[in-house]
């Protein structure tokens, strides 16, 4: 009943995924890091940059090295949503497991089904529900 009613919850969300309007992007700048310094590395503003003018090859570059020195939240939407844009959906699935694997909260594994599912994968995503 619980995997029906998750499930659900993707169908109703899905359309709403993958997508980063301009004011997700203003609130998400805006918030702090964990370590509370305000985000303003050069790296991390070029890589913004790259992003707003969809090149995400670049951007996926640079927040990836952004990400593994510090695995943030900011740094994984940007980078999961850069390497959704470019089609890698290999690397996206990749970074979703581990993320899921370090915190274990269900919006990974619904990034995980919505990475299938743009991959072609109809059948993959609703067997991440059974675990």
């Amino acid at each position: 009943m619980l995997k029906y009613i998750v499930l659900c919850a993707v169908i109703l969300f899905f359309p709403f995924w993958g997508s980063v309007n301009a004011q997700q992007i203003k609130n998400v700048q805006l918030q702090k890091s964990h370590t509370g310094q305000q985000r303003n590395s050069s790296a991390e503003r070029l890589a913004m940059s790259y992003y707003r003018n969809g090149e995400f090859e670049k951007a996926a570059s640079l927040f990836s090295q952004l990400y593994n020195q510090n695995p943030t939240n900011f740094y994984y939407n940007y980078l999961f949503n850069s390497l959704v844009k470019l089609k890698n959906f290999k690397e996206a699935e990749k970074l979703a497991k581990k993320q899921n694997r370090r915190s274990g909260m269900p919006r990974y594994k619904i990034d995980l089904a919505y990475v299938y599912d743009m991959a072609g994968n109809k059948k993959r995503p609703s067997t991440l529900w059974t675990s």
